[in-house]
């Protein structure tokens, strides 16, 4: 089962390093980047997570495919100010795209390019005003606890990079973890799955299979089972 994780929290905030205005020949505009550190691996977060580092190889690796490598060099790196409550990209909310994410150690830095939407505009202003913002990450991951009792990430997919606001105290983020969002593969989609209406699922099977009559034992699994799976 895979976790909606969220990285907020330092040092898993990064906070955003350098502005870069570029002219845009075309439009006869400047467009405005961020640049910093986007990812940080073997560093215990304040929840006591630990990213491995070749988890995270293999997840910039297949973001980096799926969504920065067009022939015609369209992207889909899209990222979004604040962290949305769930998996989905909220094209209202788009503030920006990355393009470029590089390895320097255990770090992965990124650059990316504020865009002329309504939240791109309002991290452009926020930032133009000597405002601090940063990067985190949201993605989906599976956890196991490590000999000293921390959270080790074990499977991790990156869904985006957002723009978040440097907080003052970091009890005012969401903890890295929503414990009632869980979500399994269904045909390469990741779908949100009802927890406790599964364990029910489960637990009437189970109840059923203690139950076995003594004729059409066959009948009554298959029966059994059909009715698990509409359950779930």
């Amino acid at each position: 089962m895979f976790k909606f994780i969220t990285e907020a929290a330092a040092p898993n905030f990064n906070a955003i390093k350098d502005v870069t205005l570029v002219e845009n020949k075309e439009l006869g505009t400047k467009d405005m980047y961020i640049t910093g550190i986007f990812i940080q691996c073997l560093v215990k977060n304040r929840n006591g997570r630990i990213y491995d580092k070749m988890v995270m190889e293999q997840a910039v690796a297949k973001y980096v495919q799926e969504r920065m490598s067009d022939p015609q060099g369209k992207l889909r790196s899209y990222g979004e100010l604040g962290h949305p409550e769930g998996v989905e990209i909220n094209l209202h909310r788009v503030s920006h795209m990355i393009t470029e994410l590089t390895w320097q150690e255990n770090d992965v830095y990124g650059k990316a390019k504020l865009l002329d939407t309504e939240y791109g505009r309002i991290a452009t202003s926020i930032i133009k005003q000597g405002g601090q913002l940063g990067v985190s990450s949201r993605g989906l991951g599976e956890l196991s606890k490590g000999p000293a009792n921390q959270n080790i990430v074990t499977q991790f997919e990156l869904i985006a990079e957002d723009i978040v606001a440097d907080p003052s105290a970091p009890e005012g983020y969401v903890e890295g973890i929503l414990e009632g969002k869980e979500y399994i593969l269904q045909g390469g989609v990741y779908t949100p799955v009802n927890t406790k209406k599964i364990s029910r699922a489960y637990e009437g099977l189970e109840n059923r299979m203690e139950s076995l009559p003594k004729k059409d034992v066959d009948a009554y699994i298959l029966n059994a089972v059909k009715k698990f799976f509409k359950e779930i």
